[in-house]
């Protein structure tokens, strides 16, 4: 008999007794020659290039056809360019009045730009810087600013800190005042409900948060509808640019503007940034 290629069959009486279950049913035997098919099997169904980086390519030329290989290489290129704009940003700016046109303003013609106007005296000033310290970290599509609001506008209230300005293509799109929209149901301020609220603005996609519910809320308050909510928190949520620089005071509830504030009225522009002296 062949022993580099055996046969392998059951008998009748075998196949019998393990339809019965008195015994078990032989397994087929797995050759070295079933092995070695399934290991090429698997080795044409596999890309060897799909993990390599460019440098790796590079010395894999000599070797592999060059429509490929430069097919492969910009594909890698590629993916390091969006890698890179992705994080362009991975720290939060401190910036002061005379930087603010340069830093927030032109700067948010290419994207978001996040400034937080805050006091070291406000414990919840402290606290959204630290969370704006952790998102600048995981959203590098952002710019992340902080400025003494004291500096950056003389004569700001400090009654109306944390101010948060969100700035896209050169202008103040939001700004929020106050911080008890950013706290969670025990009070506290999280990177995460900080995520959230600005992820209500689009500055943060949802696909990019930790938490795919609000975490500010209980799991009734969820199925809710938002929109309205914002202004049941206590502080204010202004929808332009224009009125932050006037005399905005959150514990005035009312939408009205004086003549008065029609006056003072400054958006903190470019063009704009000469009436702050």
């Amino acid at each position: 008999m062949s022993t580099t290629n055996p046969t392998w069959q059951t008998t009748e009486w075998e196949d019998i007794l393990a339809k019965h279950g008195v015994i078990e049913k032989r397994e087929r035997p797995v050759t070295e020659e079933a092995l070695t098919k399934a290991a090429v099997d698997v080795a044409e169904e596999v890309d060897v290039l799909a993990d390599k980086t460019a440098e790796q390519l590079d010395l894999l030329e000599d070797d592999i056809e060059e429509d490929l290989l430069e097919s492969y290489r910009r594909k890698r290129i590629a993916e390091m360019k969006k890698k890179a704009a992705e994080q362009r940003f991975s720290e939060i700016f401190h910036i002061h009045k005379d930087e603010f046109v340069k830093g927030v303003t032109e700067a948010s013609k290419e994207g978001w730009v996040v400034c937080h106007l805050y006091s070291e005296a406000n414990t919840d000033c402290l606290q959204i810087n630290e969370a704006l310290r952790t998102l600048c970290q995981k959203h590098g599509k952002v710019k992340f600013c902080k400025g003494v609001g004291s500096d950056i506008i003389p004569g700001y209230p400090d009654r109306n800190l944390p101010t948060l300005l969100l700035y896209k293509n050169g202008a103040c799109a939001k700004q929020i005042i106050g911080a008890s929209e950013y706290r969670n149901l025990k009070g506290r301020i999280t990177p995460a409900t900080v995520a959230w609220v600005l992820h209500m603005f689009k500055v943060i996609p949802k696909e990019d948060l930790e938490c795919s519910e609000d975490p500010r809320r209980a799991p009734e308050e969820r199925e809710e509808e938002g929109g309205s909510q914002h202004r049941q928190r206590g502080d204010r949520f202004e929808y332009s640019g224009a009125r932050l620089f006037g005399r905005v005071d959150r514990k005035d509830q009312s939408d009205d503007i004086s003549d008065d504030d029609e006056k003072d009225d400054r958006a903190f522009s470019s063009n704009r940034l000469r009436h702050f002296r």
